[in-house]
């Protein structure tokens, strides 16, 4: 099996810095297969209805997001001003974020656990982060190996609906799962195409949301400020917790996709 994050990581940073500062980890799912392979998709509508705006990832899309995952790894303990502890993944409810948050998931040896507050898909703003058209209980397809810790999703579907038919409502929707925050190691998020366009315009980054896209965050407690987590952030001071200072850096990017259709 795989090492452990935390025994990649020989720094350990005292708590000063993870009281301020929360670090974050935004995943754009994998491929999926209503724009991968549309015969195929519409095969699986015919015998599965209930399923026809929530479909599945591809092969493919299970592959980037193991690729996703061993990334993921290997910057979280190249950066060093972080106390990695075991990584706490949400993702969106829909059958291709829970799957790719499952292949993540199975490269960092943590669980599952589904959270409406991140289901920002063009169908949940349209119909409802909680209708079952949009997202079901996962089967053992979309799991795979790993587990979910519960279903129905965590969070107020009211609350998130009203939120996101704002011009900012997945910054802020983020915001609040970052404040709710209370572990040691980083937050992982696997979302949708929408919110990460939200949140790389409200950090300044350039928009980039192929499939498996990773970007990084921080977030600061005290002011309740969402930016950019690079490379350059690693000149913390891990004796005080002194503030992060950074430069821009583009995010990462693994995979490339086809024109969207218009649910996403």
């Amino acid at each position: 099996g795989h090492t452990r994050i935390r025994d990649f990581c020989s720094t350990r940073v005292p708590r000063p810095v993870m009281d301020k500062w929360v670090f974050l980890v935004v995943v754009r799912h994998g491929e999926r297969l209503d724009e991968a392979n549309r015969a195929r998709w519409q095969q699986l509508k015919r015998l599965r209805p209930e399923i026809r705006n929530n479909p599945p990832l591809t092969d493919r899309g299970w592959e980037q997001g193991r690729d996703a995952g061993l990334q993921i790894r290997r910057t979280l303990c190249s950066r060093r001003s972080l106390e990695v502890g075991t990584p706490t993944l949400l993702a969106s409810p829909t059958s291709r974020t829970v799957s790719t948050a499952a292949a993540i998931a199975a490269e960092l040896q943590c669980s599952v656990r589904p959270a409406y507050e991140l289901n920002c898909c063009l169908a949940a703003q349209r119909q409802g982060v909680e209708n079952p058209l949009n997202c079901s209980e996962p089967c053992a397809e979309t799991l795979g190996s790993v587990l979910i810790t519960c279903w129905p999703p965590t969070g107020d579907p009211h609350g998130t609906n009203e939120l996101l038919q704002q011009r900012d409502g997945f910054v802020e929707l983020t915001k609040i799962l970052a404040s709710q925050h209370d572990e040691q190691g980083p937050l992982l998020l696997v979302t949708h195409r929408e919110g990460m366009v939200q949140l790389q315009y409200h950090c300044g980054m350039p928009r980039s949301v192929k499939y498996c896209e990773v970007n990084y965050f921080k977030y600061h407690r005290e002011t309740s400020t969402l930016s950019e987590w690079t490379d350059e952030d690693l000149v913390v001071s891990v004796a005080t917790g002194d503030d992060l200072v950074g430069r821009d850096v583009r995010g990462h990017a693994l995979y490339s996709e086809p024109m969207p259709t218009d649910l996403v």
